[in-house]
């Protein structure tokens, strides 16, 4: 379900506002952007996206009530800028972040966001040439700690103009608050992102992994371990501490999600226990109630659900 706001009369930006509970529905939400998510919590999912475009910027807030792998890759020619809506967890390329964390990444580029459940982020994106002279310092930056004054002051320009929509103010006032605090910030800041270089390589190899394995079934926790570097004890905190989960539930929901894509896109209309199998799932009656904690619904209700 769309809502749109149209303030158009008065110059003021026009707001739109949708609705998912389905988490691949919910990928698809921004124009212009690639995005896959695996839902990596039990339940219904339910989300929410709140945009506007304001020329040079693009501002958007969204919502998921599950906790989600994402990957995502903005449009070429732009700068992303985003941070938790509330003191919560999330991850950006295998690096953990707190409250007073602004995470940036360009346009063109892949990278992978880790949220837990009932996540809100609030998002900024910049057209490059916006900030002359910054851009390139901005992108140099992987993630940015900044003090606590300074991101409170985005963080409550953000959640005063998304509550309040309807704000009669201009888009050009906006944009001219937004572009004299990212020129005063990054003027001002100074590169605070220290990277953990051993457990970013270990995800890397296991997310290499994962992409060139011919049947995700057959990887064990051990064979994860062994590809990451990493004790078994050690890689259990470290997914923990990325995505919430342990190893094996994260290589379970994987294949969960893979199913749930394709039934999804079930174009020849396959059975659910021959996509099951394909994916590793030999009991069914288990798949089931797997499937069913994952997603609140049986696949074949999924089957039969246009997306």
């Amino acid at each position: 379900m769309k809502q749109s706001y149209d303030n158009s009369k008065c110059n003021s930006p026009m707001w739109c506002t949708s609705y998912t509970q389905d988490v691949n529905a919910q990928a698809g939400q921004l124009k212009g952007w690639q995005q896959e998510y695996n839902q990596l919590s039990d339940g219904t999912f339910q989300g929410a996206m709140i945009h506007t475009d304001l020329g040079h910027f693009r501002l958007f807030q969204e919502h998921t009530s599950q906790a989600l792998q994402q990957f995502c890759r903005i449009p070429e020619g732009a700068i992303w800028i985003g941070f938790s809506a509330t003191p919560q967890r999330v991850c950006i390329n295998h690096q953990q972040t707190n409250a007073n964390t602004l995470m940036v990444r360009p346009g063109g580029i892949d990278f992978e966001l880790s949220t837990d459940i009932n996540s809100t982020l609030f998002g900024v994106v910049i057209a490059s040439d916006t900030l002359k002279g910054q851009s390139e310092r901005l992108l140099g930056h992987f993630a940015e700690t900044l003090d606590t004054p300074q991101i409170n002051a985005l963080r409550n320009y953000m959640a005063t103009v998304f509550k309040a929509q309807r704000l009669r103010w201009q888009s050009k006032t906006h944009q001219q608050l937004l572009h004299d605090y990212f020129n005063s910030l990054l003027s001002s800041s100074e590169k605070n992102a220290q990277l953990t270089k051993n457990r970013n390589q270990a995800i890397s190899a296991v997310r290499t992994y994962l992409s060139e394995a011919n049947n995700e079934a057959t990887i064990t926790v051990a064979g994860l371990a062994t590809v990451a570097g990493l004790s078994p004890r050690d890689l259990y905190r470290l997914f923990y501490d990325h995505y919430g989960v342990s190893p094996a539930r994260f290589l379970q929901s994987r294949r969960l999600n893979k199913v749930r894509r394709e039934l999804q896109n079930n174009f020849n209309k396959r059975c659910v226990a021959d996509i099951a199998f394909e994916n590793g799932f030999f009991h069914l009656s288990q798949f089931s109630k797997q499937y069913c904690r994952l997603f609140g619904e049986l696949p074949s209700k999924t089957k039969l659900t246009d997306v």
